[in-house]
């Protein structure tokens, strides 16, 4: 379920981005980025990585890579901007209310009902799009994760040696092989089955394609470029209108990237298995 723990949008967003002049990084500390080491929780044990199971809405999805802030030493969470605005939330009354963005509610993993964070952009969200440029067909929400958390969390994608970085669609070819782990429907009931590959199809610069048996439940999940372990990008939904239609399609990492930097999120980088950070 998805519970409203902020009423302002704007205030949220331009708070937790650091919009605001008086919030914005000194060069200094942005020199002084590259010397933070995030800490995480060891893979095997973690609560949270990518490929684990999520509730944010009225269903569930899938967890995608995990990010982090090096200047502000914040610890974020990617999935499909679909999966957080879907359904109605609880407005602390008891009584449910439709929510036009997704933007200040709760993430959780529902196997143990833990809160694990809140959302802070929604690709969704008609603010960011009308004020911010944001394309709302990246298809991408971000989640801050609650304090502590990264010591439950671990960047390794489930099952895979990922990510080692990420990589740009200049460098991919059709035929490519890719890997994802999700928890769709049916293959997402068995731990043998939710790692699944996939061959790619096309990589446009903002989007990938490819053939894949990707379900419902499987959105926001990380797709890895299987050659070298690099993020592909996230799982969206059919591409069907793909040329040719393929079963699968979804934003690439420097697409998010580009997208987080236009709404005041430019310092987000991804988190990689060993440890370090990469951004744009």
């Amino acid at each position: 379920m998805i519970k409203i723990r902020h009423k302002s949008l704007a205030c949220l967003v331009l708070a937790l981005a650091g919009c605001d002049s008086s919030m914005q990084a000194s060069e200094s500390s942005k020199a002084s980025a590259t010397d933070w080491n995030p800490q995480w929780g060891a893979p095997d044990s973690a609560l949270l990585r990518p490929g684990s199971m999520i509730e944010t809405g009225s269903s569930g999805c899938t967890a995608g890579f995990l990010f982090v802030d090096p200047v502000k030493q914040l610890y974020y969470m990617g999935t499909a901007a679909h999966c957080a605005s879907g359904g109605a939330s609880d407005d602390g009354t008891g009584q449910r209310v439709s929510v036009e963005t997704a933007i200040g509610t709760v993430v959780t993993i529902p196997e143990s009902s833990q809160e694990i964070g809140t959302v802070v952009f929604d690709s969704d969200s008609p603010d960011l799009q009308q004020n911010f440029g944001v394309d709302g067909g990246v298809d991408f929400a971000l989640v801050l994760l609650d304090p502590g958390l990264n010591e439950m969390s671990h960047p390794q994608v489930i099952s895979l040696n990922a990510p080692t970085g990420f990589i740009d669609c200049a460098d991919t070819a059709s035929g490519d092989r890719f890997s994802f782990h999700g928890h769709g429907m049916v293959f997402g009931g068995a731990d043998a089955t939710r790692t699944r590959p996939g061959v790619l199809v096309v990589c446009d610069g903002n989007n990938y394609a490819g053939y894949t048996a990707a379900i419902f439940g499987d959105s926001g999940g990380p797709a890895v470029h299987d050659a070298n372990g690099l993020a592909l990008g996230f799982i969206s939904g059919a591409g069907l209108d793909t040329t040719p239609p393929t079963e699968l399609i979804g934003p690439t990492l420097p697409y998010v990237l580009r997208e987080l930097s236009k709404a005041g999120f430019g310092n987000v980088a991804l988190a990689t298995v060993e440890g370090g950070f990469v951004g744009l």
